[in-house]
């Protein structure tokens, strides 16, 4: 109310309601097998071993499980259990099933996003490291980054397709990241395909 008088705010849709639209789906993810015992376990214990090694996971209160239930759900590697990720999986199925399409894949964590762009062979964009000009540029058609790099001031329209494997509670940042590659000059939807594993944490988020 105080400002106001001082700004012109004009949303996207006022500006340029020609654009093609964003297209959201919401896949549902289901967990299964190793992983989804060590969700279980992330859920209900304070200790837990991690296998061929001498130390445990110790989960305090409840603000440190609410992290350590997303990364069980998103990557279990970040929490030193070698246990197949379901959403990694369903990432690189889909990169294979779609090979034209451009494609960015956004996740909370830095050290996923490694992991992926190591097997997608993608360029990476993370705090401290980024190759957005070799996807730019088309040498790669896919970028794999965490959403806090690539959530500000990139255009990224050359993607047709935006996965997001986790959110951040920061809505704004999500309508940042999205923003990315629906820009005001494109000519074709957007997809935007977050995966959500079912009866887990991501529904909370």
């Amino acid at each position: 109310a105080r400002i106001s008088p001082y700004v012109i705010w004009r949303s996207k849709a006022e500006v340029a309601p020609q654009l093609p639209p964003k297209v959201f789906t919401v896949m549902p993810i289901h967990l299964e097998g190793p992983q989804l015992a060590l969700y279980k376990r992330v859920k209900h214990e304070v200790f837990i071993d991690i296998p061929d090694s001498t130390t445990s996971l110790f989960i305090p209160n409840m603000l440190a499980r609410i992290v350590r239930l997303q990364q069980a759900v998103t990557d279990p590697s970040l929490i030193g259990f070698d246990v197949q990720s379901a959403k990694m999986s369903w990432v690189c199925d889909y990169v294979l099933d779609n090979p034209n399409e451009v494609m960015v894949i956004l996740t909370v964590f830095r050290d996923t996003a490694k992991r992926l762009a190591d097997l997608l062979d993608a360029s990476l964009s993370v705090g401290g490291a980024s190759d957005v000009a070799g996807f730019l540029s088309g040498k790669s058609r896919l970028l794999v980054g965490t959403i806090s790099s690539l959530g500000e001031g990139l255009n990224l329209q050359r993607a047709s397709t935006m996965i997001f494997l986790d959110e951040t509670w920061q809505s704004i940042k999500m309508t940042q990241a999205v923003d990315r590659v629906h820009r005001i000059d494109i000519t074709e939807p957007k997809h935007i395909i977050r995966l959500s594993a079912i009866g887990t944490v991501d529904e909370v988020v």
